[in-house]
């Protein structure tokens, strides 16, 4: 009877220590998953911070050059031109100068630049949409809106270009109409 008491003892201790140790590795690895992703939150909230700033320190003063630009060289692009976003044409033209010319390349790089920031904002992998939306949502939006006329003919013209400009844009747009 001893014998069997204490083999039925032996196993019950080895089950319990079994499950003791299967218990052990799952808190763990549950614990080190929380450790991760509170690391990988941080470090994309950090990043969203870096992106936010270097919007704000490059990306939107070039913007108010630009407009002053335009209202010092009396350009006229952004207030005599106007594009139909429905049937796709210019309904009001004026003659580009070279001057013209050069506003359009520095617009067409300020949306590469703010078409590179939006691709980091939807990778939510990267950036927090949310906590970037907080901080520049307004300004990117009224960005865009500021230079809108060049806006919609440069997506006539390429509308395969600028999609994550655009893709933010929109979703951007929304949230503030709420």
């Amino acid at each position: 009877m001893w014998k069997y008491d204490l083999t039925l003892i032996s196993i019950v201790i080895s089950l319990i220590s079994l499950f003791s140790s299967i218990f052990l590795s799952i808190w763990k690895l549950i614990t080190s998953q929380r450790s991760n992703k509170s690391k990988e939150m941080k470090h994309r909230k950090g990043i969203t911070l870096m992106k936010c700033e270097d919007f704000q320190s490059r990306i939107y003063p070039e913007y108010v050059a630009l407009l002053r630009f335009h209202d010092k060289n009396k350009l006229g692009i952004l207030d005599k031109v106007d594009f139909d976003t429905v049937s796709n044409v210019i309904t009001k033209s004026i003659t580009i100068t070279s001057k013209g010319k050069d506003f359009l390349d520095r617009v067409m790089f300020l949306f590469n630049d703010m078409d590179a920031f939006a691709a980091y904002v939807l990778d939510d992998t990267i950036t927090e949409e949310k906590l970037a939306f907080s901080l520049q949502g307004k300004a990117f939006c009224d960005m865009i809106d500021g230079l809108k006329v060049v806006y919609d003919m440069y997506v006539f013209v390429d509308p395969k270009g600028y999609r994550a400009l655009k893709t933010l844009y929109e979703l951007w747009s929304m949230k503030l109409a709420e």
